[in-house]
């Protein structure tokens, strides 16, 4: 156990203010010591300017480490029960905390966690596997990619005025599936600086749509018909209309179908298990090819 509480005060940088000066007279510094705590060790710094003992330490008169506590929240409002968070608490960092305790700090804390208020309307509508997604993006450097879906959708429903916002969820579902990494690899430049005849980048309703020598342009979105598996209920996002396609009138093609037409070629392309959040999504996302 005091391996790993050694391993903690290593890694919880975020417990403990950057200190240059004193805070009291901006006078020089020196390390003077350190105060054993329970779960942690914390330097004592030591003004000569006005001879004032003071650490870093970012919270006060607290027995956890600020990563405990901060990572107890951050469990809660991922929507785990309050009766998993302790054990996970310490298997993780093999130390032993209590239901009371964490309920303690939801309410110190309530100021600062403001889902709290949502937490109850979340939990009835996403699972804590879906209420965060999270991906790695590997580029020149690997980026973690994640966010809320319970928050977005509450902003997006909580008032009318910011349904514009719309395209943006779509753009933020579809980004661990859909973006070009390989543009942002191996590369001295930056992607603004990138220019590439066979690469061109449509944004259509928030999305990044990577294709070769042609362009696809997303058009649409089609469903399965409630009352027909062999029908296609297909939206047209430029204009809004809806009308119906029968799959055997389309080509099979590995991505999805295709669809020949007076005003064009089609691709319909199916959504993999992991781009479908949910059951309202559409089936194929319909991309013209210009």
């Amino acid at each position: 156990m005091q391996q790993r509480i050694k391993e903690l005060n290593k890694e919880s940088n975020d417990n403990y203010k950057q200190l240059e000066k004193c805070p009291y007279c901006q006078g020089k510094i020196i390390k003077r010591g350190a105060r054993k705590k329970k779960y942690e060790q914390i330097q004592i710094y030591y003004c000569k300017s006005c001879d004032k003992r003071f650490t870093s330490a970012v919270t006060k008169n607290k027995t956890y480490p600020l990563k405990i506590i901060i990572d107890s929240l951050t469990l809660y409002n991922k929507l785990n029960p309050i009766e998993s968070i302790p054990e996970i608490i310490e298997e993780k960092y093999g130390i032993k905390i209590s239901q009371r305790v964490i309920s303690d700090w939801l309410k110190e804390y309530e100021k600062y966690t403001p889902f709290l208020r949502m937490r109850e309307f979340a939990s009835k509508n996403y699972s804590k596997k879906e209420i965060i997604e999270e991906s790695k993006l590997f580029h020149q450097q690997i980026y973690n990619f994640r966010y809320n879906r319970a928050k977005l959708s509450m902003i997006l429903e909580e008032d009318f005025k910011h349904h514009k916002f719309k395209p943006l969820k779509e753009f933020l579902e579809l980004t661990a599936a859909e973006c070009p990494n390989h543009i942002f690899q191996n590369s001295g430049k930056r992607a603004s600086a990138i220019v590439d005849k066979d690469i061109k980048i449509e944004s259509n309703m928030g999305r990044p749509i990577q294709t070769s020598n042609k362009k696809e342009v997303e058009v649409g979105a089609a469903w399965l018909d409630k009352k027909s598996k062999d029908r296609l209920s297909v939206k047209d996002s430029r204009i809004g209309a809806w009308k119906e396609v029968n799959i055997s009138d389309l080509k099979k093609i590995d991505a999805g179908y295709k669809q020949e037409t007076d005003e064009g070629i089609f691709i319909f392309k199916k959504l993999s298990e992991k781009e479908k959040i949910n059951s309202k999504m559409p089936v194929y996302r319909i991309y013209k090819i210009e």
